[in-house]
């Protein structure tokens, strides 16, 4: 959705500097859809209900409701024309669900039109659920491309496709056979078990202490390592905690064991990805997992 966005680092050209504030048919918005817009007339901008035009319109199939749709946009704070956020020169692809009761700002926008199009959204902060306060009646202008629909990646191969070699406590290596790797479902096998017959079962809503690492199927590269800190990492195996996949790929286990988990793009990020970890839409996760100790459950 829409409103994560506005934590994020200005990317994208396009604010402008104006002095003379103008009405939102005064904006004017230029430049390729896909390609970061350059907008003028930002400045000074106020709208009192949510509103939009399109700016290009394109021409392939209708976007219906539902579709995951992958798109670029960009948001500016209209008293300022600053920018706030955006994807356009994001390197991650993913993809925007078009659930009108979800997303109540991108969908309605842009349900209905054809993909290719450009469309310039204004709206306020009570429209992004701020009921009170200096912001919430800030306008905010939002340039949203929908580019295409967007498509599942078919599987490509299982675990069987992925080797473990490690020494001593350094980062174990994962070595995908193919890439990309697809896979169609979660699977998960223990590498190397755990000592003695008494280690402890997983279960869910366990707390946990591990070290691991993850490598991204689309291209083999690691994304990310507790081993860079040299410490563990404690996580609540918990739904609406971890992704699904990571939480069926250890319960069962045994503490004490290293396990193997490849994690198919359902069961990880789905179709949106996680672009500020350099996850596509689609992407199949592979994790290494060392289950050192039970952790304390969180506090609160």
């Amino acid at each position: 959705m829409i409103a994560p966005l506005l934590v994020l680092t200005a990317a994208c050209g396009g604010g402008d500097d104006e002095s003379d504030a103008g009405t939102f048919d005064d904006v004017k918005v230029t430049g390729k859809v896909g390609e970061a817009p350059e907008v003028k007339g930002a400045k000074g901008v106020e709208v009192d209900k949510m509103t939009s035009r399109v700016i290009t319109e394109g021409d392939g199939p209708k976007v219906a409701e539902g579709d995951n749709a992958t798109m670029r946009y960009v948001i500016i704070q209209a008293k300022d024309a600053k920018e706030m956020g955006g994807t356009f020169e994001t390197e991650a692809a993913g993809a925007t669900e078009m659930n009108s009761e979800q997303d109540t700002i991108l969908a309605p926008a842009l349900v209905g039109k054809p993909y290719g199009t450009r469309v310039l959204i204004g709206l306020t902060g009570k429209d992004l659920g701020q009921a009170e306060g200096e912001s919430a009646d800030d306008t905010l202008l939002i340039v949203a491309d929908v580019l295409s629909k967007w498509e599942p990646p078919k599987p490509t191969g299982t675990i069987a496709d992925v080797s473990v070699s490690a020494k001593g406590d350094q980062e174990p290596k994962i070595t995908l056979k193919k890439t990309p790797l697809v896979v169609a479902k979660t699977e998960s096998k223990v590498i190397t078990p755990a000592k003695g017959k008494k280690a402890e079962t997983i279960k869910e809503g366990d707390s946990v202490s591990v070290r691991y690492v993850g490598v991204n199927g689309r291209d083999g590269k690691t994304f990310d390592s507790s081993y860079k800190s040299g410490g563990t990492v404690d996580f609540e195996l918990k739904q609406g905690q971890m992704i699904p996949g990571f939480i069926t790929g250890l319960v069962g286990k045994k503490m004490g064991d290293r396990v193997l988990i490849t994690i198919p793009y359902t069961d990880a990020y789905g179709a949106a990805g996680r672009p500020d970890g350099g996850i596509n839409g689609g992407d199949t996760l592979v994790f290494v997992v060392d289950l050192v100790k039970k952790a304390a459950p969180p506090q609160g």
